[in-house]
């Protein structure tokens, strides 16, 4: 597998994941959309702002697959 963004260090890797896994625990989708929002604008480089919003992206794609093969 090619990997997309190898500059981007794992402690953002495993931050990003750690940050979406809380933004669910919160009770509505825009609480949800702010707190992740909040966070990648917070990250000052840009190539770790565009992981972060391809992770989040992709993390919430998955939630909606296992939601409909249900």
């Amino acid at each position: 597998m090619i990997e997309i963004f190898e500059n981007i260090p794992d402690s953002v890797k495993e931050t990003s994941q750690q940050v979406f896994d809380l933004a669910l625990l919160l009770k509505s989708p825009q609480a949800i959309a702010s707190f992740l929002n909040e966070y990648t604008n917070s990250c000052q480089n840009e190539e770790e702002q565009e992981f972060i919003r391809f992770y989040f992206n992709m993390r919430m794609a998955q939630l909606i697959n296992e939601n409909s093969d249900d």
